[in-house]
């Protein structure tokens, strides 16, 4: 290939030629190497949409204009800047927020930062009446699923305490991956008010800090999927996570390759093994982590693989468990990637 390249480069009737490589076996650290070859644009199989044509375009305009454009990409076609909504600022008041996934506990505590909250965090339930008992909050952001004490026993002691000590009812928010109606009617019964489900998108957080602590009641918790259901990674989801994290997203998609260099291969394992309570573990930690850096088919296999665990029955899983573990080598191959451009840009 490289090769090939610089004969199209030395020869003076085609040396200005864009070159765009399509290639369907994508490694890690693609991008540098591509661009050192001499081609302006790179795109990994499949591909989506019009994606193609929008990179020859934006290449041609770039050098009709006389620009030096890095390495054009999947990304860089998706990350055009939007006008930002107006931020509602909820200074200086208290959040309690129960997560036990590093990632997802990050991320929105930058949301929520960003919103001008102070963040008390707590990884379990048992943690969470520590710092209840502690402190007052004017909403708490609960996990329903996590080690120790689940989101709903927790819920329910708070609401103890509350009527023991005459306190007011402090607002408490469902953080689940899993907002179906069964759950949500769990979530209430055990005495929590709302629910937001994850990936977290700032607007629908804003939306549930106006209904539970301002005198605004005109929100909504829906948020927009996207529809795209082969795409290996959903970049409007990325976009938003950079502009969430006021461009730290970087360090939170290093964090996801690590934790999925642990994960897959214990996942695979507790299959292997059939050992029904890790498969549950690991894949109810991997899930929420996947969809919120927008890796959200690989989230749905997690999930089917989570099914699957709960039924304690994994006869018919390897279909499923073979199709994860190729996805999410794609996926992080993806992610690989996306950092390589973001650094080259």
């Amino acid at each position: 290939m490289r090769m090939r390249t610089k004969l199209i480069q030395s020869d003076n009737d085609i040396s200005g030629t864009l070159m765009i490589l399509v290639t369907s076996a994508p490694t890690s650290g693609d991008s540098k190497r591509i661009k050192e070859i001499g081609f302006s644009g790179y795109l990994p199989k499949p591909l989506y949409s019009n994606e193609l044509a929008t990179i020859i375009s934006v290449l041609l305009v770039a050098q009709k204009e006389g620009k030096n454009m890095p390495l054009v990409t999947r990304h860089t076609i998706k990350s055009e800047p939007t006008p930002e909504n107006k931020k509602i600022l909820f200074n200086h008041k208290h959040i309690l927020l129960v997560e036990d996934n590093p990632v997802n506990q990050m991320i929105a505590s930058t949301i929520l930062e960003n919103l001008g909250c102070i963040i008390t965090p707590a990884g379990n339930g048992v943690e969470a009446l520590d710092m209840f008992n502690q402190q007052s909050f004017h909403l708490i952001f609960m996990d329903c699923q996590m080690p120790v004490m689940d989101g709903l026993e927790a819920t329910t002691k708070i609401r103890i305490i509350e009527r023991e000590k005459n306190l007011k009812r402090t607002p408490i928010i469902a953080f689940t991956a899993n907002a179906m109606k069964g759950d949500s009617e769990a979530c209430i019964a055990s005495g929590m008010d709302d629910y937001l489900a994850k990936p977290v998108w700032q607007k629908s957080m804003e939306k549930i800090l106006t209904r539970w602590i301002t005198d605004k009641d005109d929100a909504i918790t829906e948020m927009e999927q996207n529809e795209d259901e082969d795409q290996t990674l959903d970049y409007d989801v990325l976009d938003n996570l950079k502009a969430l994290t006021n461009g730290q997203h970087l360090g939170i998609m290093r964090m996801y390759l690590e934790i999925s260099a642990k994960t897959v291969p214990a996942i695979t394992l507790a299959v292997q093994k059939n050992d029904v309570e890790s498969l549950i573990r690991e894949a109810h930690f991997f899930k929420s982590s996947s969809i919120q850096i927008g890796a959200v088919q690989l989230g749905d296999l997690i999930i089917q693989l989570e099914k699957f665990a709960q039924k304690e029955n994994l006869e018919g899983i390897e279909p499923v468990l073979n199709h994860f573990v190729t996805l999410s080598e794609k996926v992080l191959l993806e992610i690989e990637d996306y950092i390589d451009c973001y650094k080259a840009a």
